[in-house]
C-alpha cells in the first residue's frame, strides 16, 4: 500500500500543472454523481448555455450554421430546444477543421485524432480543460469498478503508430507510477497469448482493462485451456459493442463482473456501468446526450441515433455530433442512488477479430489505427471471407497517395504475414448494414482454441 501511494505521490508531483485541478474535479464529480437527476439536468443546461453562447461568438461554423436556419443561443430555451441545432456529422469536421476551431482561444489546444472506429479516421482538437474534466471523469468511473490510483491495473489496448519520443517517454514514466501495464492488442497469437497469462499471474491486477473483442478471446483461450487462476476483481470492456455471449465468457473466465464503458476519442467517456449493472450511468456533467429518430427525441426507450454535445471542449466545440452509434435511453433510476441518467443499451460499431493462417488474431482496432494517420482515406472496411483472403476496402477523396499506398501496405503485410492474400479495393462510397451499423471488420472465420 506504502509503494502505491508513494506512486500515486510521484506522478502528481511529475504532472503537478494539472493535477490540482484534475483532484479538484474528481472531488467535485464524486459529489455530484449523487444529486438528484433533476438536478443535474439543471446543471446540464447552465453548461450547455454557457456553450452555445461562447460558440455562436468565437466559432465561424457554428455561427454560420445557427444563422442559416435563424437562430440565436438565446432561442434555445430548454433542453429540448437544442434538437433546433443542426446536427454536427463526421464529413462535417473533416470539411470545416479550421472553421470549428476558436479563432482567438488563447489556452494550449492539443491535436487529436479518431482511429476510425467507424471507418471514417477525423482530425480535432481539444484543450486543457477537456483533457483535465476527462481525467476526473475517469478516475470516477475506474472507482465503480473498484480501481484506485496506485493499484495493479492492466491494459489490454492498442499502440498508436507515428508517436513521438517525448510522448512515448512521458507514458512509461506516467505508467510505472499508476502501476499501470499494458499488453498489445495486436499481438494476439496462442505463444503471446500464453505469455499474457503468465504476466497476469505475476501482476495480479485489480482491474483488466481491454478492447471488447480482445478480451473475448483471451477469455475463449482461458476456458479452452482450463487456465482458471486469474481473479481480478473486474474487467472493464470498452472501444466495442459488448454482447451478452462475450459478456457471458469474460465474466467466465476471468471470474468476476465486466463493467461495460462506452465512449469516443472525440468527446472521451460518455457512459459507464456501475456495480449494479443496471444501465450505463451518463457522465452529465461532461456531456449532453440525445436520442433521436426523423430529427425527434425519444424518450419511450426505442432504439435511435446517439447525438452527443461535449460540455467540456471550448478550444474546438462538438454541439450535437452523430458519433455513429445507436442507442436506448432510460428513463428509470439505478438502485445505486446516483442521478446520473442512464443509457439501456448501446450497438452500432462492429469489429471481428480477424484470423490469419500465421495464427495471429487482430482486432479491428488495428486497421483503425493504422489508416487513420493518412488524410486522403475518409473511410474502409476490413472483410476476410476465410483464413487465406482478407479484402480491405478503402474509401477516399480522389487524391490517393502511392507512397502512403506502400506504407500502410506493408505495416498491415508484417502484421497478417505471407500466408494471406490481401487485396486492396479503393471504392467510392462503403456502405452500413439495414440496421444502420457499421461493419468495420467483417469476418466469417470463426475463433477456435482446439
Amino acid at each position: 500500500m506504502n509503494r502505491n501511494i508513494s506512486k500515486f505521490f510521484i506522478y502528481h508531483v511529475f504532472d503537478q500543472k494539472c493535477f490540482p485541478e484534475i483532484h479538484k474535479k474528481w472531488l467535485e464529480f464524486e459529489r455530484t454523481q449523487w444529486l438528484p437527476k433533476e438536478k443535474l439536468y439543471e446543471n446540464q443546461w447552465h453548461r450547455l448555455q454557457k456553450l452555445l453562447r461562447h460558440a455562436y461568438q468565437n466559432v465561424p461554423y457554428y455561427r454560420k450554421k445557427f444563422n442559416e436556419v435563424g437562430i440565436q443561443p438565446q432561442d434555445i430555451k430548454s433542453l429540448e430546444d437544442v434538437v433546433n441545432i443542426p446536427i454536427l456529422r463526421k464529413s462535417d469536421l473533416r470539411e470545416n477543421l479550421h472553421d470549428l476551431v476558436v479563432s482567438n482561444y488563447q489556452d494550449r489546444m492539443i491535436k487529436n485524432s479518431t482511429g476510425g472506429s467507424t471507418g471514417e479516421p477525423t482530425i480535432f482538437y481539444q484543450d486543457n480543460e477537456f483533457f483535465n474534466i476527462q481525467n476526473a471523469i475517469g478516475h470516477r468511473v475506474d472507482k465503480w469498478a473498484g480501481l484506485e490510483i496506485g493499484c495493479p491495473n492492466i491494459w489490454i489496448w492498442g499502440t498508436s503508430f507515428n508517436v513521438s519520443p517525448i510522448k512515448k517517454l512521458r507514458a512509461t514514466i506516467t505508467s510505472y507510477l499508476t502501476n499501470t501495464h499494458f499488453l498489445s492488442a495486436f499481438e494476439l497469437n496462442e505463444p503471446m497469448l500464453m505469455r499474457y497469462i503468465r504476466k497476469l499471474k505475476r501482476l495480479k491486477p485489480k482491474v483488466i482493462i481491454g478492447y471488447v473483442s480482445c478480451l473475448y478471446v483471451m477469455a475463449q483461450f482461458m476456458i479452452a485451456n482450463k487456465i482458471e487462476d486469474i481473479c481480478p476483481y473486474s474487467v472493464i470492456s470498452s472501444a466495442e459493442i459488448l454482447h451478452d455471449y462475450q459478456r457471458e465468457a469474460i465474466e467466465k473466465a476471468f471470474n468476476c463482473k465486466v463493467f461495460n464503458r462506452y465512449g469516443s476519442r472525440e468527446v472521451g467517456c460518455i457512459a459507464q456501468e456501475c456495480d449494479r449493472h443496471s444501465g450505463l450511468h451518463i457522465n452529465a456533467e461532461h456531456v449532453y446526450l440525445e436520442c433521436i429518430h426523423n430529427s425527434k427525441l425519444i424518450t419511450n426507450q426505442d432504439l435511435g441515433a446517439l447525438i452527443v454535445t461535449s460540455l467540456s471542449n471550448f478550444a474546438m466545440p462538438f454541439i450535437r455530433y452523430e458519433i455513429g452509434d445507436l442507442g436506448v435511453l432510460s428513463d428509470e433510476d439505478c438502485p445505486c442512488g446516483r442521478g446520473l441518467p442512464l443509457i439501456k443499451s448501446v450497438s452500432g460499431r462492429i469489429h471481428n477479430i480477424i484470423v490469419c493462417d500465421n495464427g495471429n488474431f487482430i482486432p479491428g482496432e488495428f486497421f483503425s489505427l493504422i489508416l487513420k494517420d493518412y488524410k486522403w482515406i475518409i473511410g474502409f472496411q476490413v472483410i476476410q471471407s476465410d483464413k487465406k483472403n482478407l479484402e480491405i476496402k478503402i474509401q477516399n477523396n480522389g487524391e490517393i497517395s502511392k507512397g502512403d499506398v506502400r506504407d500502410f501496405q506493408q505495416k498491415i503485410h508484417d502484421m497478417v504475414g505471407d500466408k494471406i492474400n490481401v487485396t486492396y479495393d479503393f471504392v467510392d462510397k462503403i456502405d452500413k448494414t439495414r440496421s444502420g451499423k457499421y461493419r468495420v471488420t467483417v469476418s466469417n472465420v470463426p475463433i477456435s482454441f482446439t
